[in-house]
């Protein structure tokens, strides 16, 4: 005017679009523990569990997610987390199969690798023939081995001899005896030897880890 000269000022900032990013899913191991920080400028925030904090402390399992709310806008994201125990694997111990017979080996674990003793990784492994099997086991966590020694055994074989004949006073020893077999004798006697002493059919079932094997022989005395 005309008689002075007057002016006035106002600051203006732009705020920028805010944005959050709880980075990608993730893995953790049993203990381990995992901070998510949502921190921007001038901002409130919303957790899952309804906490309000700019961070969030994850130590189990589950699916996580803020939502951050400023002057401008409304953000949110969201992270699964899972946490992994401790690799181990326990292939059982050493064991005897019969013939035909097959053990499934099982070294599954939660997001594991394997590596068996002929270089396949698959989380399982059939036995079908002697020999020693072994595994490492891998993951995010730990690395692991085992192994187990598998045999074959074959039925026992009984033979109780010919038919045979006797002179009065003698008498005539049948032996079974196997290993880790029971017995089971015409008479239902269960020892792994009879003893022969009159005219008669003698038989005997053993009984094994692999079934069940017989022989009968017939005993007669001289008149």
């Amino acid at each position: 005017t005309f008689c002075d000269t007057v002016s006035d000022s106002i600051q203006v900032n732009i705020i920028p679009s805010s944005t959050v990013d709880l980075a990608n899913d993730t893995a953790l191991c049993s203990g381990q523990s995992l901070v998510l920080d949502a921190t921007v400028a001038n901002a409130t925030y919303s957790w899952q569990d309804s906490s309000t904090d700019s961070t969030f402390l994850v130590i189990q399992s589950g699916v996580y997610w803020v939502e951050v709310t400023t002057l401008c806008d409304t953000v949110s994201d969201t992270i699964q987390v899972n946490v992994l125990s401790a690799a181990s694997v326990d292939l059982g111990n050493d064991t005897t199969l019969c013939p035909g017979q097959t053990l499934l080996l099982d070294a599954t674990v939660q997001n594991g690798t394997y590596s068996w003793q002929n270089s396949t990784t698959d989380s399982t492994f059939t036995v079908s023939q002697s020999g020693l099997y072994w595994v490492e086991v891998i993951n995010s966590c730990d690395t692991v081995l085992d192994s187990i020694n598998v045999g074959y055994i074959n039925p026992p074989v009984i033979n109780l001899g010919n038919d045979t004949v006797l002179c009065p006073g003698q008498s005539l020893l049948l032996n079974a005896t196997v290993p880790n077999a029971t017995y089971a004798w015409q008479n239902g006697s269960t020892n792994a030897t009879f003893l022969v002493t009159q005219n008669g059919s003698y038989s005997v079932n053993v009984i094994s880890q692999c079934g069940v094997t017989s022989d009968t022989i017939q005993v007669n005395y001289a008149q």
